[in-house]
């Protein structure tokens, strides 16, 4: 386990370091003086749209690192989180502190004026890899979520498949049926479309779907029934979820292809949060090199942090191209995306909720 960090703590050290190396030592200060102003408030209110066991897990360390500020958290559903904070803030509650969900309901709170800037240290930033942070100051990565080619290793086996390593191998007239796609992730859409190009994305989409996939919900809902043999493969679930279920014995395994679509889940500081200064330094903690390692070896989740070892079958920057959805594009884009990802695949209306 990481040990306590208070103002000599490695985690600080560490901040001082890159920031002073371009500013100079006087200027490195700040650092230090924002976890003084944050210890002075005491507390820190936490909104969260992850699994509730990784919530108090990274609570704890927080606890463990800062003793002298209290933190409470608030778990919420990754629909819910954009949604509570837009209707407190109109009531002119302001509560939350951090606020921490998936990439594209962070940007929609952006976009809304709902959150305060703060630019990390740009020597902090700079060890993550492009895009893992907002040029604008108002969220930074907290981990990474990829869509691999996911496929039932008893079902390819049985019916003389070779297991699909990219969206070609999809298309070819065996894998026809065998597959199933999510009525809601059209993000692995937009994705492609920013990789490939919209031409090209479109008509590799047109072609799978002239493949006959199964339409299914969820992430979770799309990974059991592909567990259960409804079907061989899909290319809508998460890297982390499917290397668990294979640790328990699941019929299961995955491949990147490429591109390797990715979602970020993204922290951010509200809009006049109660506790400024302890936004700030969580803001900082969750993007240093110790909590970015803390979120791979305990959560098993991906890191943009250039010099974290990442779980090589969830990333391996040697092999995979991974690309990271532009969260602000996103939502700008999300109406038009959706309804042609719809439009290919024939699905009538989404009812499910990620």
């Amino acid at each position: 386990m990481l040990g306590p960090w208070i103002v000599s703590s490695r985690w600080l050290a560490a901040v001082v370091l890159v920031v002073g190396a371009t500013l100079g030592c006087a200027n490195a200060e700040p650092s230090q003086a924002i976890q003084v102003a944050a210890e002075k408030e005491g507390s820190i209110v936490w909104y969260s749209a992850m699994r509730s066991e990784h919530i108090e897990l990274i609570a704890k360390q927080f606890r463990r690192d800062f003793p002298k500020i209290k933190i409470d958290t608030i778990f919420l559903t990754s629909g819910e989180v954009a949604a509570r904070v837009i209707m407190e803030q109109r009531g002119r509650r302001f509560n939350a502190d951090i606020i921490s969900g998936p990439s594209a309901s962070i940007s929609q709170l952006k976009l809304q004026k709902k959150l305060t800037a703060f630019p990390l240290p740009a020597d902090l930033s700079s060890q993550h890899v492009d895009g893992a942070w907002d040029p604008e100051g108002y969220w930074a990565v907290q981990y990474v979520l990829s869509y691999p080619i996911t496929y039932n290793t008893q079902m390819v086996a049985a019916q003389g498949l070779s297991p699909p390593h990219s969206f070609e191998d999809l298309t070819n007239p065996k894998w026809q049926g065998k597959f199933a796609v999510s009525q809601e992730y059209y993000d692995w859409y937009q994705g492609l479309a920013d990789y490939l190009g919209r031409e090209k994305a479109r008509t590799l989409a047109q072609r799978l779907a002239a493949n006959k996939p199964l339409i299914r919900a969820t992430s979770s809902t799309v990974l059991q029934l592909l567990e259960a043999g409804e079907y061989a493969a899909t290319f809508h679930t998460f890297g982390y979820a499917v290397k668990e279920d294979k640790a328990k014995g699941k019929p299961v395994d995955f491949t990147n292809a490429e591109p390797l679509v990715a979602t970020m889940q993204t922290g951010a500081i509200a809009l006049d949060p109660p506790h400024p200064n302890a936004a700030k330094l969580f803001q900082m903690w969750m993007a240093s090199k110790e909590m970015q390692q803390f979120v791979v070896s305990k959560l098993g989740r991906i890191s943009t942090h250039k010099a974290v070892a990442n779980i090589e079958p969830l990333w391996d920057p040697r092999r995979d191209k991974i690309l990271l959805l532009d969260p602000d594009k996103q939502v700008r884009t999300s109406r038009e995306f959706q309804d042609e990802y719809r439009g290919i695949f024939g699905i009538a209306s989404v009812t499910g909720r990620r």
